[in-house]
């Protein structure tokens, strides 16, 4: 089933560039950009958040055998904390150095008059759905 994946994406990704290239072959630096910065966001959201959770709950157990009553709140609060989560999730390292190489390639691709919006766009979207497919067949 992990091989089903990996081979949707690359076949989904190898007909959309042979396409790129037959339209236009300038295209395929704006849709790899987009395409390549939005799956590098993506994974430093989801490890911020597995690392955060996962930190939060080694404290509830932690706290478990000393104090009952208080692991139950602090559990509850990370009930709670979703909100908060998504806060202190804009402050990862990870997720601040994947915006910044998203932006360092827009300038680029604007340098170097490479940057073509609705296929930037595209790639966003394509790039959506491969992680989308890829979480539903986890």
């Amino acid at each position: 089933m992990r091989n089903a994946k990996y081979t949707i994406l690359i076949i989904s990704l190898a007909f959309i560039i042979v396409g790129l290239c037959i339209y236009n072959i300038e295209y395929i630096y704006s849709f790899i950009a987009s395409f390549l910065s939005y799956i590098y966001i993506m994974f430093a959201s989801y490890k911020s958040i597995n690392a955060k959770l996962l930190d939060k709950i080694k404290k509830a157990k932690e706290l478990e055998g000393e104090q009952k009553e208080k692991s139950k709140k602090l559990l509850k609060f990370i009930d709670f904390s979703k909100a908060s989560l998504g806060f202190e999730l804009s402050f990862s390292f990870a997720r601040i150095l994947a915006f910044i190489v998203m932006i360092a390639t827009l300038i680029i691709l604007e340098i170097f008059h490479l940057f073509y919006p609705i296929v930037y766009i595209a790639g966003i979207f394509v790039a959506s759905i491969c992680t989308i497919i890829v979480f539903l067949l986890k």
